[in-house]
Parts: structure tokens; sequence; C-alpha cells
């Protein structure tokens, strides 16, 4: 169980400030309460969770693969995904089971996209285009832009300083092969920390023994799956 401020659940779906509570939302959840602020939040944050995972993509992809990308993004950079504290099969399994609420919960959201469409059944196709791309890029949270010019200076790219140089920088970005490393290193910068900081708080709310108990059965899976 946690406790959170509405104002810092909202920042967080807007924003990803850490990911944390938003990534968690990107998943099907139960709503016991309405709140018009939250769900425009809410539809924000899908939203979003749907352009990022499009920069991870190929042009054809099916529905399915779409929604795995969205589930992982807030596993991304956790460090249990890399030492056995997690079932490495866990992304796939969530969407397994949740397939039809997964189709509910983006439905909209894919048919309002317009670089976005279905040409079969399952399968969809994203507009590669430098412009649609630039476009999409440029409607990320903030955090998430932020550290994407980051991620393509450190790979040579000029990219200037500035709200104004927007348009410069998304152009420039989505040209780059690799986009889709930089994507995920990006994302995987926002989530380590608070990943591993939550963790540590975990320890010295349950105590030690419930820790190792907890951490042996999470292992035990990820043993089991491999």
């Amino acid at each position: 169980y946690g406790v959170v401020s509405m104002d810092a659940l909202s920042s967080d779906l807007l924003n990803w400030d850490s990911l944390y509570l938003a990534g968690r939302m990107h998943k099907p959840t139960l709503t016991l309460r309405r709140d018009p602020l939250m769900r425009i939040s809410k539809q924000v944050n899908l939203t979003h969770a749907v352009r990022a995972a499009l920069l991870m993509l190929p042009r054809n992809f099916s529905a399915r693969e779409l929604f795995e990308t969205v589930a992982e993004l807030s596993f991304m950079g956790d460090f249990r995904m890399r030492v056995g504290g997690e079932n490495p099969r866990k992304v796939g399994n969530i969407v397994a089971a949740q397939l039809p609420l997964f189709k509910a919960r983006y439905g909209s959201i894919i048919e309002g996209l317009p670089n976005l469409e279905y040409i079969g059944p399952d399968l969809l196709q994203q507009d590669m285009g430098p412009p649609a791309r630039a476009a999409m890029l440029r409607k990320l949270p903030n955090n998430l832009y932020d550290r994407l010019v980051r991620q393509g200076r450190k790979h040579g790219l000029r990219l200037p300083p500035g709200l104004g140089a927007e348009a410069v920088n998304t152009e420039r970005l989505v040209q780059v092969d690799n986009i889709r490393h930089m994507t995920r290193k990006a994302i995987e910068g926002i989530v380590a920390w608070p990943a591993l900081t939550q963790s540590a708080k975990g320890i010295l709310s349950s105590g030690l023994t419930k820790t190792i108990t907890y951490m042996y059965a999470k292992n035990k899976k990820f043993r089991d799956a491999r």
C-alpha cells in the first residue's frame, strides 16, 4: 500500500518525473473515485506511453508488441530485472493475462494518433517519416524529451538549448539510426534511481527478514523462468 498526494501523482503522469507511479498506471488499473483532473492526466500518460513505445518499434508491429513495449517502460533501468529480482517473463505475462483490458485501454489512443493505423486485424503501422516522428517527439513528457536531447549530444548531435530549438532538435534526433537505443537509455535514466530508493525504503518499512523472504520468492520465479 502507498499514499501519495494528487499533485505528485498528476505531475508524474504528465511529466514522467520518476515513472514510479506513471509506469504502474500504464497497465490496467481500477479507479475507485472519479476525478476530472486525474482522468485527463491518466489519458495523457497513456498517450505518452504509446508515443515513447513507437520510438522503439519498427514500422510494422502487432498490437501485442505495442502493449508489451508500453508495459516494459517502467521496468527499464530497474536493477531488480538485472539481478534476478523479477521474473524475466513478467512483462509478457502481464500483457498475456490482460490483453483484452490493454486493447480497451489503448484502443481510442491508437485510433486517435495520426501517425499510427491498423493495417490488419492485429497489425499496426506507424509513419516513419521524419516530420511525423519529430512532431511525435515534441509531445513527449518534458523529462523524457530533455533526457533524449542529452543522449543526442552524447552521440555527437549538435542540439541547441532552449524551447525555441525544439523543432530543430527533434528533426535531428529522429533521423539518428539508434534512436531506439537512445530512447531506452533515456527511460532507464528516469527509472533507475526511484526504483533503487523505493526498494531501500521497502527494506526499512518491511524489515530485513520479510524483505529477504520476498526477494527469495522473486529470485525463485526468475530461476524457474530461465
